[in-house]
């Protein structure tokens, strides 16, 4: 993994791989308080939206899906972000809460606190996002499917998986046996060639060592039966 203070700020909206694995480590779970469904699968936030907040670990949180969706979607919510992670979100509510990364509880010598992103370039600041939005959560996306034909979809998808893997196996059990059968005729069979009497012998000596049955009367090491 980068160095936390290494890591510099994208251009765009899209964090980078660096950004995207350092930010999973460090929150682990989602950062609403209560919520512990695992950052692995969650969304990667701008606490300060871009793009007046830099796409910077400084500037990122994760979230489930949800919680994003009603941070962005609803009003009220505000939240400020620290460089080691730390964040003060508040409610619709009035409520505060303060929340760090599990990664300081069960890694408390690991150093996760990054630089504050740097200045920003001469010029004229990006436009911030207006702090109320009219009929914003009437924009919040609804869900195309049900949960039954989401899964559906997903067993689906699985079963024409499997049965693609299982047709690779079979083409490549195929190849196998057609490149030992290939081997096996590359050998000669003539009985007129030395090579074939010599391949003879060998195994006729082996089926003869195989099919031997023991004999420990000379055997120095075999004691007598009393």
């Amino acid at each position: 993994m980068a160095d936390p203070r290494a890591l510099p700020v994208t251009p765009g909206y899209r964090p980078t791989t660096a950004h995207d694995e350092f930010v999973r480590c460090r929150d682990l779970t989602c950062r609403i308080p209560g919520c512990d469904r695992p950052a692995l699968g969650a969304d990667l936030d701008h606490s300060n939206p871009w793009p007046a907040g830099p796409t910077h670990p400084s500037n990122l949180n994760g979230k489930c899906r949800l919680h994003h969706l009603l941070k962005t979607f609803w009003e009220g919510w505000t939240e400020q972000q620290l460089p080691d992670g730390t964040l003060h979100l508040s409610t619709p509510t009035g409520h505060t809460y303060t929340t760090r990364p599990f990664s300081a509880l069960l890694f408390p010598t690991w150093a996760a606190t990054t630089d504050p992103p740097p200045p920003r370039p001469p010029g004229p600041p990006p436009a911030a996002p207006p702090r109320h939005h009219p009929g914003r959560a009437r924009k919040m996306p609804l869900r195309q499917r049900t949960r039954a034909e989401n899964r559906a979809a997903y067993i689906t998808a699985a079963r024409q998986h499997n049965a693609l893997q299982a047709e690779l196996d079979r083409a490549a059990e195929q190849a196998a046996t057609e490149q030992r059968r290939a081997r096996r005729n590359a050998i000669p069979h003539n009985p007129r060639d030395p090579e074939w009497h010599a391949r003879q012998e060998a195994v006729d000596a082996l089926r003869q060592s195989i099919n031997r049955p023991p004999d420990y009367r000379n055997d120095p090491n075999d004691p007598p039966p009393f």
